[in-house]
């Protein structure tokens, strides 16, 4: 009896522990899945293509590793859920060097598609390119295991520099480093499930200041997160590439399908470091010292007497060398005497110990190749990215020749890598792709001819380089930083005559008739739909070609570009009803932002508040343009305070020569409110800090305030 009882009491204990919670939680789970609550966990979504089942991109799909407000964004994707006929498909796996950035049009998988379509025209080459800003092989391994559900045929690995300032990184701002592998794994499983997604916003609602606070400010997001080249954390970030990496090549091997697994090229000789460290514990007899014989070797660098300056640079290195820009300019130096070899091994040690580790070091790309020929048997082939990138670099030492920046790739360096990657994949095509093909690789400028890669496209690239990095740290802390400006500035100017009239129609024509050879190729006409947008100035034009761009492709991206041009034409209702539309798959601040000022141009003050509300709270640095628009439909919405609280809080945040219409807004405000001394007092703040005094701008603001002294004097 009492055996009878323990049992039943054990049964009990087991329902009350173990099977009712676990039945509450899936029925919750259920609950919130059935009603809609949250995003969806995988990288991949079902959408349609012509009418067909098919997968896109899920941008809400990067939550599971980044806060809520930084949305990640991958190239154009979409591809049918069932393989078409005489098909052969590449996935294409890293962040943002393998995306494409700061031009994705012209990446290294787009030009590698190019290429083999071309050489094996009886077979239809898919390359889906998969490339994320800012993620790392945490995040990659689940893009994999999405992709490889989907009858992929190769997969080409590119990455390796987020490892360090990516998600559970030892330098990173996003999900913080840890040193169990399985608590990462673990933690991002609990976040794909509803009930976690649930835990994770209301934690979020407590936390608010904290958690909502965070959007993509750039790199300098990084500045406070340094980490030395002997830090202990680097282990457990070296450890979890070389597993993830490992498991990646397993996921992909599993679906059948062959593997290129790459190396990670950067800019040596044009990339000072971004930031420096002295080794600890150095005392600050030594710090003196060290600072005296350092200055004194730039000291004749500047002066081009670069024997002396690297004789003062080696002392100083007996005392500490693990200084990056130490290693950097000895690199220089040794550079500009012709010892190119010694330069080059100094441009690697300043790589090494730059404590802002945006670059893949050379341990990372040593992982990288270890897990390749541990591999091989099963599938795997690995592809010499940096031998290719040395053995077409002055010296063997990569540089501006190649990338934009330090680790993205010019058109140049992504025709090398593609050719490269091709190569690898020749080994593993079916023979009878090979029989029935003689024809050879695709050169670099036939590449640039089937892509039309213009002046005016590498005008627009070149401007988003400066503004978009070098003009923003942590460039603006870099060494020779205004050599660089300079250079590229230099390179901008002489492309200037590809955005004449006359230059912008030839290249026009480009585009037509590289539309007519392929009509199919929905990224070129979306390029040409820009062009016709940004360069020609017909919005009209732009807005017939992305409107049969979305019919077709399911891309926020060209969506949102597409109600741009609707509201250039002041179609405001169309222009409103895509925007929200676009905001169901790409809920950015850029999106919102947008749809508040259409509904401001309608005159509907609420709705814009709202939206331009919601653009600020994932992004409250946003552009100056914002938080004044902000204040204007609060304004005229009737909240008079609250709009005048926006623009004295945003006059805080901006330089003070962009703080000129905030004051001229205010003056408006106090005058329709009566306030003539306040309504004086802003304006003439506004002429007073005008950085242009004598423009046509300040001389009506002056108008301005003369007629209000005018109307006070009347007044009294």
């Amino acid at each position: 009896m009492r055996e009878s009882w323990g049992w039943k009491l054990c049964l009990f204990r087991i329902i009350a522990v173990i099977i009712i919670p676990v039945s509450l939680l899936l029925f919750a789970e259920i609950v919130l899945r059935i009603t809609g609550f949250g995003y969806h966990p995988h990288a991949l979504i079902k959408c349609k293509l012509n009418g067909r089942e098919a997968y896109c991109d899920n941008p809400t799909f990067t939550r599971l590793f980044f806060p809520a407000n930084l949305i990640g964004q991958s190239n154009p994707l979409v591809f049918y859920a069932n393989k078409p006929d005489n098909t052969y498909r590449i996935f294409v796996l890293g962040s943002s060097a393998a995306k494409g950035s700061p031009e994705p049009m012209y990446n290294f998988g787009r030009i590698l598609e190019v290429m083999l379509n071309n050489k094996y025209p009886q077979t239809n080459f898919e390359v889906i390119n998969t490339g994320k800003t800012a993620i790392n092989s945490h995040v990659i391994l689940p893009i994999a295991k999405d992709c490889a559900r989907h009858q992929p045929d190769i997969f080409v690995l590119y990455l390796g520099n987020n490892e360090v300032v990516g998600p559970y990184g030892a330098g990173t701002v996003f999900a913080p480093v840890s040193p169990s592998l399985t608590a990462i794994r673990t933690s991002t499983a609990i976040k794909s499930t509803k009930i976690g997604q649930l835990v994770e916003t209301l934690l979020s609602s407590i936390t608010a200041k904290q958690t909502n606070s965070m959007y993509w400010e750039g790199m300098d997001m990084f500045l406070k997160k340094q980490a030395r080249f002997n830090d202990p954390a680097l282990e457990y970030v070296y450890n979890h590439f070389e597993q993830n990496l490992t498991d990646i090549c397993n996921t992909c091997l599993k679906s059948r399908a062959k593997v290129i697994l790459c190396n990670v090229g950067s800019s040596l000789k044009d990339c000072p470091p971004f930031a420096s460290l002295h080794k600890p514990h150095l005392s600050e007899t030594e710090k003196q010292k060290w600072d005296t014989i350092y200055e004194q070797g730039a000291n004749y660098e500047t002066t081009g007497n670069y024997t002396e300056a690297i004789k003062y640079y080696l002392e100083a290195a007996e005392i500490d060398d693990t200084y990056a820009d130490l290693q950097f300019r000895l690199g220089r130096c040794y550079w500009a005497i012709e010892q190119f070899d010694l330069a080059r091994d100094r441009f690697i040690k300043a790589r090494e110990f730059d404590t802002l580790r945006f670059r893949s070091d050379t341990r990372i790309n040593n992982i990288i190749q270890k897990v390749a020929q541990n591999k091989a048997k099963d599938g795997v082939y690995f592809a010499d990215i940096i031998k290719a990138f040395e053995q077409n670099s002055p010296n063997e030492t990569p540089g501006n020749e190649l990338f934009y920046e330090h680790v993205h790739p010019r058109f140049e360096g992504n025709y090398l890598l593609a050719r490269t990657v091709l190569e690898q994949i020749e080994k593993v095509l079916p023979e009878q792709f090979k029989n029935n093909s003689n024809r050879p690789v695709m050169s670099e400028q036939e590449c640039i001819e089937r892509l039309v890669y213009t002046g005016w496209d590498q005008y627009g690239i070149l401007n988003n380089v400066l503004f978009g990095f070098f003009k923003k740290p942590p460039f603006t802390n870099q060494l020779y930083h205004d050599e660089q400006i300079k250079k590229l500035e230099q390179e901008i100017e002489s492309l200037k005559v590809y955005t004449s009239p006359a230059g912008l129609k030839t290249i026009a024509g480009r585009y037509q008739r590289a539309i007519q050879q392929y009509p199919s190729d929905v990224l070129l006409i979306w390029r040409y739909a820009q062009l016709l947008d940004i360069g020609l100035k017909n919005p009209s034009a732009a807005a017939k070609q992305l409107r049969n761009i979305i019919q077709y492709f399911p891309y926020p991206q060209a969506q949102f570009e597409y109600a741009v041009t609707l509201s250039q034409q002041g179609k405001f209702d169309e222009a409103a009803a895509v925007f929200k539309e676009c905001l169901k798959t790409l809920p950015s601040h850029n999106v919102y932002a947008a749809l508040a000022k259409v509904l401001y141009a309608k005159k509907d003050y609420k709705g814009a508040v709202k939206y331009f509300s919601k653009s600020l709270t994932l992004n409250p640095k946003a552009t100056s343009e914002i938080h004044l628009y902000y204040a204007r439909a609060l304004y005229d919405s009737g909240s008079h305070e609250k709009a005048k609280q926006v623009i004295r809080a945003a006059i805080t945040i901006f330089p003070k020569e962009q703080t000129v219409p905030y004051y001229y807004t205010l003056s408006i405000m106090m005058n329709r409110e009566g306030k003539i001394n306040e309504a004086i007092s802003n304006l003439r703040t506004a002429i007073e800090i005008h950085p242009n005094p004598n423009s046509r701008d300040c001389l009506m603001l002056k108008r301005q305030l003369n007629e209000l002294i005018k109307k006070r004097n009347l007044n009294l």
